[in-house]
């Protein structure tokens, strides 16, 4: 109860002191006023404009400081803007309207306006598309930001999580720090959209949590979670939510169990036993030139306590299949193909273990979706990796590998196939995501989803067209769930 209490007064606070993305901004600034970004002043070229209670703004250059990029086309009079995540989107002068990557339009209360050179963006829908707030402050001057505008927490069973909610994506690290024993989380070019409060948890695993300003000039907000009890914790970011998830489990639940024991809950605890550095990306290896060359082979290290696999199930799932092709790339290679292939392979490799390993299909058949979660849930299995390879609207648009989950229970696993792959196969790190696909979504194991690279990408096309790259994967795959297991 104390929890609800202090959010519900943290989103008063929020709702009372922030104009979000509203029109009412432009109505009461000042025609002489200033831009102010992320709490600094800003001369600006031309001065702010207002055009049917919209601002218009020449910022294109400033967006760069929330990590997005502006290119201008003289000849269709259009700025093409990217933001982080793969978003991408285009503004044309004279026409009201946001046209996104994926084909979607929003419209604008003014249309963008070229004056003297300068591409005059409208300030408010463009920030509210990239997930920025507007604030007008008494002074009459416009406050472009963005941070932290809510947080959450919840018991989950025998875990904790704190969620440090952003009004777009954000960017962070952690550390620790002892006696008394503390975690924060410092969020980049961010502000706090909230006043600076203290939240008491009196939780075995947490004593309270702090929020503030940590620096005006860069901007830093920093979240200090005062710990108790030694918890373990991982940190991952929720993409679709603009989340920073903080779950912490005690040293107990974080001990490596039995597989059979491990509960079919979506609260379960088969978590890891030492800490991860999730927002803290594994150094990448150098592209993989070619199909392999130049690359030293990979060895699994097998566990050598056989009698330790003997009673785990773990189900296999290569994507698609039979009338079911998945995504083709351009030289007419299938989806499904690939994924029997390297399922196939981290079947060997997982059999050899001495773990029971089945496949939710063996040949070119089509299990559905349902078809393969049952299969699952019937044989009672402890984990569950389903194979896929990627695909983006535009040919040679998107690379790289990522890696999928849902429950709680599944997020160890995710880091640990993830870490695994980007290390292994040098492709971009695309990040772990939390999604709600079918079959990470229904199966009550532990259960990862694995993109392994872009099918039409031509790099990536003639390295999942190799032998060797795809037994990498296997591999990699393999060493992800070994490492989950915690068997060495």
């Amino acid at each position: 109860m104390g929890n609800d209490l202090e959010r519900s007064q943290w989103a008063r606070s929020l709702a009372g002191g922030w104009l979000l993305f509203t029109v009412s901004v432009a109505s009461g600034a000042r025609a002489d006023g200033r831009l102010i970004v992320l709490g600094s002043s800003r001369t600006l070229p031309a001065p702010l404009r207002c055009v049917e209670g919209e601002w218009l703004a020449p910022v294109a250059e400033l967006l760069a400081e929330f990590g997005v990029k502006a290119s201008y086309l003289n000849s269709t009079k259009s700025l093409t803007i990217a933001a982080p995540g793969n978003r991408t989107a285009t503004l044309t002068a004279g026409v009201p309207e946001l046209i996104t990557g994926v084909g979607s339009r929003l419209k604008l209360a003014a249309a963008p306006e070229v004056e003297n050179g300068l591409f005059m963006i409208p300030l408010t829908g463009v920030a509210r598309w990239l997930g920025l707030s507007v604030r007008l402050n008494k002074n009459g001057d416009i406050e472009l930001n963005h941070g932290i505008i809510d947080m959450r927490t919840r018991a989950a069973g025998d875990k904790f999580v704190v969620e440090i909610v952003g009004s777009g994506p954000l960017s962070f690290t952690h550390n620790t720090i002892d006696a008394p024993l503390r975690l924060y989380v410092d969020i980049h070019n961010a502000k706090l959209l909230a006043p600076e409060r203290t939240i008491e948890v009196r939780h075995p695993l947490l004593q309270r949590i702090r929020s503030s300003q940590f620096s005006e000039s860069p901007g830093i907000t920093r979240v200090v979670l005062d710990l108790q009890g030694k918890p373990k914790f991982w940190i991952v970011w929720v993409e679709q939510s603009n989340t920073i998830k903080v779950v912490l489990t005690s040293e107990q639940s974080a001990q490596p169990s039995a597989p059979a024991s491990r509960p079919r809950t979506t609260q379960g605890t088969a978590l890891p036993s030492k800490k991860l550095d999730v927002d803290k990306p594994p150094a990448r290896k150098a592209p993989i030139p070619g199909a392999m060359t130049g690359l030293p082979p990979m060895n699994p290290h097998l566990p050598t306590d056989r009698k330790k696999w003997k009673d785990i199930v773990i189900v296999v799932d290569p994507g698609h299949g039979g009338k079911d092709s998945g995504a083709r790339g351009t030289t007419g290679i299938f989806e499904k193909d690939l994924t029997l292939d390297i399922g196939q392979r981290l079947s060997g490799l997982l059999r050899s273990t001495g773990a029971t390993v089945l496949m939710t299909r063996e040949d070119d058949s089509y299990p559905t979706l349902k078809d393969r979660v049952a299969f699952a849930e019937e044989n009672k299995a402890d984990i569950f990796i389903s194979v896929h390879v990627n695909a983006s609207p535009t040919p040679n648009k998107l690379c790289g590998t990522e890696t999928y989950y849902y429950t709680d229970q599944s997020l160890p696993l995710a880091q640990y196939v993830h870490q695994s792959m980007i290390a292994s196969l040098g492709r971009k790190n695309n990040g772990i995501r939390q999604r709600k696909f079918y079959v990470i979504h229904h199966t009550t194991m532990p259960s990862v989803l694995s993109e392994t690279a872009y099918i039409n990408h031509t790099d990536e096309e003639q390295l999942l067209s190799t032998p060797e790259f795809r037994q990498r994967a296997a591999e990699a795959l393999f060493n992800g769930v070994r490492n989950f297991v915690q068997l060495e």
